[in-house]
């Protein structure tokens, strides 16, 4: 009898540190709690350019918070930046210069990147952020990409704000992700947001680096997706195994 009960105590314990374990995913130095808002990521800093003729959307960003936790706590040995490039207008080279008119554009990839190097970015100003600090490079990895996902003919819904003097204000936008590749494609790979896409997003953008000029901006953004927890480990299965072990035991007797 005291046999099966040790048995079911360390079935249990087992078990127990297993949930714990389960509840944080550590992916490539990047800690979240899939049990607390699942997975939202923040941007803080975001330069977009609108390249011309084409209104291609590119640009690049830094992500400041994740699951409302700062770089410190998930991502303490690492940074997190992002790419975005290939958002094309579904009307060919045009600009998003009407106010109050929703633009549609199409395709679009963001490669996200860990950095278990410093980059020189000081999150206190994006104008730190360039091509080549917050992309690939030595001691960078791919660490999730993601490609626009077609809803209703479009990837990605932008739109422009103007004050009473016609000046840019705002420039918004959303759509939809599916993860396509990187170290976490599996964590993401879940069909669980709109239309069965990986992730949504938005964007917004309200600081102009030439004034009343919507082509170059600076501004925010979200993310927004569900992940799958990890299958148990070794941990778990022998935590089974003992709990096993104490019912047989328990029938014999």
């Amino acid at each position: 009898m005291k046999l099966i009960k040790k048995l079911m105590l360390g079935a249990v314990a087992a078990l127990s540190m297993t949930a714990a374990q389960a509840a944080t995913i550590n992916m490539g130095g990047v800690f979240w709690d899939p049990d607390v808002n699942d997975f939202k990521a923040a941007s803080l800093a975001i330069r977009q350019t609108i390249l011309q003729p084409s209104g291609e959307l590119t640009g690049w960003g830094y992500i400041n918070q994740l699951n409302n936790k700062g770089p410190s706590v998930f991502c303490p040995a690492c940074e997190l930046t992002f790419q975005f490039s290939g958002f094309m207008p579904v009307t060919s080279g045009f600009l998003p210069t009407t106010a109050g008119t929703a633009i549609g554009y199409t395709g679009g990839t963001i490669n996200v990147y860990v950095h278990t190097l410093p980059t020189s970015i000081d999150i206190f100003d994006p104008a730190t952020m360039t091509s080549a600090n917050t992309g690939a490079g030595s001691g960078t990895s791919l660490w999730l990409q993601l490609k626009g996902h077609n809803f209703g003919g479009t990837t990605f819904s932008g739109d422009i704000v103007t004050d009473n003097m016609g000046n840019v204000t705002l420039l918004k936008g959303g759509g939809q992700l599916d993860a396509s590749g990187g170290m976490a494609k599996n964590q993401f790979d879940t069909n669980t947001k709109s239309d069965f896409s990986d992730m949504v997003f938005s964007v917004s953008f309200t600081d102009m680096v030439v004034p009343n000029n919507p082509l170059d901006a600076f501004g925010t953004g979200n993310f927004n997706g569900d992940t799958k927890v990890p299958e148990p480990g070794s941990l778990g299965l022998i935590g089974l195994g003992l709990l096993g072990a104490a019912m047989v035991r328990r029938r014999k007797a």
